[in-house]
């Protein structure tokens, strides 16, 4: 039987998801043009403020969603057809046009050097996230799946994709990128 899908949040804190604020910010719009939803992302991107909600994250989706770590990456495999979590090993085995692999990636601020020694891992460091924790002028709340979550202010998450943008290598994702900062 498949699990129950829902927002990551664990009722306690509010962890921004980056990946897909764009779409909630422009989809409304582009519906309205278009006649279709706009392109999600297929990554969840989540700022954290510290090391601590590293943990706190880390412990949510491994325990209580089932997802697997994968350095700062957590993942999980979904049948596209049934929505039905499925593991690994029988995600090596379908095709690809069944399988989705959920990824959510989590970044901070800045780090410092014993990250390494403190997390296991280098995570990803987006420092315009300083702001949105740090005033609340920066931030914006929305609702996703019935879940209040705290999420940049438009012009914050615009300069975050400009920012991602110069270090992107891969080029479909440049493209998303570019779409989504002209849509914002």
């Amino acid at each position: 039987m498949a699990k129950k899908r829902g927002a990551i949040n664990d009722n306690k804190s509010q962890w921004p998801p980056l990946g897909w604020e764009v779409y909630f910010l422009v989809n409304e719009n582009y519906q309205a043009n278009y006649g279709i939803n706009y392109i999600g992302s297929r990554d969840i991107d989540i700022g954290l403020p510290d090391y601590d909600s590293f943990r706190q994250i880390e412990s949510f989706l491994m325990k209580k969603m089932s997802f697997e770590q994968l350095s700062f990456r957590y993942v999980k495999y979904l049948n596209y057809d049934t929505g039905e979590e499925i593991s690994e090993e029988i995600a090596k085995k379908i095709p690809l046009h069944i399988l989705i692999q959920l990824y959510v990636d989590a970044m901070i601020p800045q780090y410092r050097d014993d990250v390494k020694k403190e997390l296991g891992f280098i995570p990803p460091d987006e420092p315009l996230l300083e702001k949105v924790f740090g005033d609340s002028s920066y931030r914006r709340t929305i609702n996703i799946a019935n879940n209040v979550v705290m999420v940049p202010s438009p012009d914050v998450l615009i300069a975050m994709k400009l920012n991602s943008i110069v270090n992107r290598t891969k080029d479909h994702k440049k493209i998303k990128d570019i779409c989504d900062i002209i849509l914002s």
